[in-house]
């Protein structure tokens, strides 16, 4: 991915004007000069790429919330600290639907222990 992202960065173009000299600081240059793109048009481009980038989003999260504590995960990346404790309480897998889903397991797709 690393090598994906710098060649993405090199040979970046945006869809607007830009002025000579001019570099902008954004990987993904959006159709209007000194701006990004829009997320949500920018998801759509990525759809259509076959990436998913609600899975990625949640995923990086979810790997992130499982190595921090729910507070400097609140303060790092902004969200509240109720979200935070939900990301947490999620990412360590013992939420009350984890319990749930657990005890309607038929004995058929339970693992079982060699």
């Amino acid at each position: 991915m690393d090598d994906l992202l710098r060649e993405l960065a090199c040979r970046r173009r945006g869809h607007g004007p830009v002025l000579a000299g001019y570099e902008p600081p954004w990987l993904s240059p959006g159709i209007y000069a000194g701006r990004t793109h829009e997320p949500h048009s920018l998801g759509r481009r990525l759809k259509r790429l076959g990436i998913r980038p609600r899975v990625a989003r949640n995923a990086s999260l979810m790997d992130i919330a499982s190595g921090l504590p729910a507070y400097v995960f609140s303060r790092l990346l902004g969200f509240s600290r109720s979200t935070a404790d939900n990301w947490d309480t999620d990412a360590s897998g013992f939420s009350p639907a984890y319990g749930a889903e657990v005890s309607r397991r038929t004995p058929t797709t339970q693992s079982t222990l060699p």
